[in-house]
């Protein structure tokens, strides 16, 4: 892991390791249809876990080899670990639930977004097969705890980092977000994962702290299995605005609106000014 830290890729590469997860995508699935066939009663082989999981191997695999060669070579930057963690004049437990609390005020005020493009077909019939009961501990395992590690120290602990050591911080968040977008395939999800996506990149630079991006990305996707728990009588693509009475939804918006601000605002005046690597040269 610690090895990660030395990859430090440009925007173009950042791409191209975003094409060497689509095509290793491709292969693993190949493979997996493979083996399906030849072993049709190995039920493992249909998890959604295994195949989340080795969607991300040949890429983690290039990345792991190719930081062993960095750490080998001479051209290591001097500045190519993270400062240690800091959440500066707040207290760690304090800023941990206000990041909580400001993620979930961002869901909810990004909703109405979402509720603009429907959900295709093809999504809820894989979210429907996500989220049944018999399948729930399988749905936790790659959703709410494969998908935050796997998905952060990719596009947070790697590609923002990279960029922003070449391009700035504002260049690194954005094109980071873009990325984490991008690997979603859709814009139902892609452009509210823009927008929180920028959220856990200005987090993750004020703090060097992955493993926040990873707690609010963890809650996150748990929030739809929670509620596939507590109310399974609801379709897939169901919202907030369903449970919440039409004359206090406006009120909702508003109050996680200020909520989202105000944290923000407390954050930006209390967190370090500034806590991943830059260029020095």
């Amino acid at each position: 892991m610690k090895n990660f830290q030395l990859l430090l890729p440009t925007v173009g590469k950042s791409w191209i390791y975003v094409l060497i997860f689509f095509l290793g995508n491709i292969m693993m699935a190949g493979v997996v249809m493979i083996l399906s066939a030849l072993f049709p009663g190995v039920s493992i082989l249909t998890s959604n876990s295994l195949l989340y999981f080795l969607s991300f191997v040949p890429l983690y695999l290039c990345l792991y080899f190719e930081s062993k060669m960095v750490a080998k070579g001479n051209n290591t930057p001097s500045v190519a670990y993270n400062k240690g963690f800091s959440s500066g004049q707040i207290s760690t437990p304090v800023f941990i639930l206000l990041s909580i609390l400001a993620m979930l005020s961002l869901a909810l005020l990004i909703e109405p977004l979402s509720a603009l493009m429907p959900m295709p077909e093809s999504m809820k019939m894989l979210f429907e097969s996500l989220l049944q009961r018999e399948e729930l501990l399988d749905t936790i395992l790659s959703v709410s705890i494969m998908a935050p590690i796997l998905e952060e120290l990719f596009c947070r602990g790697i590609v923002l980092r990279g960029i922003s050591y070449h391009r700035g911080p504002v260049r690194g968040i954005l094109w980071s977000a873009l990325i984490f977008a991008v690997l979603h395939l859709n814009p139902y999800q892609g452009i509210p994962a823009f927008i929180i996506g920028c959220f856990f990149g200005w987090l993750y630079y004020r703090t060097s702290a992955l493993w926040i991006t990873i707690l609010l990305h963890a809650v996150n996707n748990s929030i739809s299995v929670i509620f596939t728990v507590l109310y399974p009588d609801l379709p897939v693509d169901a919202s907030f605005k369903e449970l919440i009475p039409a004359n206090l939804y406006p009120f909702v918006l508003f109050l996680s609106g200020a909520i989202f601000v105000i944290v923000l605002l407390l954050f930006n005046k209390k967190l370090p000014k500034q806590q991943l690597l830059e260029n020095e040269k």
